[in-house]
C-alpha cells in the first residue's frame, strides 16, 4: 500500500515507512517463535530485538521526516536529527 501512495520510491519518508512497516514482520515471527518455543529462547529474542529495532528507528525517521516537511527552522531539525542517532547508539547498542 505504500508503493501505491508515492509517486517516486525514493526519499527518506519512503525508506523510513517501509523499513518501519518491514520491522513487524521479525517482531511478529520472534514473539511466534517464543510462545510455541519452536527455538531456543535466545534466538526468539534476537529477532524479536531486530524487528523492534527496525520498528522503533524507523517510525522515528518517519516522524523526523514529517517534521521537516512542516519546519523551516533548520536548528531544530538538525537538533532532532542528531536527538534521533544519539537515541539509537546510546540505547539500542546495548539491547543487541
Amino acid at each position: 500500500m505504500i508503493a501505491t501512495r508515492f509517486n517516486e520510491w525514493r526519499g527518506l519518508l519512503f525508506i523510513s515507512l517501509v523499513v518501519a512497516s518491514a520491522g513487524v514482520i521479525p517482531y511478529f515471527v520472534g514473539f511466534l517463535l517464543e510462545y510455541f518455543q519452536w527455538t531456543a529462547f535466545w534466538a526468539a529474542m534476537t529477532i524479536t530485538i531486530f524487528g523492534w529495532v527496525a520498528l522503533i528507528r524507523g517510525q522515528s525517521v518517519v516522524l523526523y521526516s514529517r517534521l521537516g516537511l512542516i519546519l523551516d527552522n533548520g536548528r531544530i531539525l538538525n537538533a532532532v536529527k542528531w536527538m534521533i542517532i544519539v537515541d539509537a547508539i546510546v540505547f539500542h547498542t546495548s539491547e543487541l
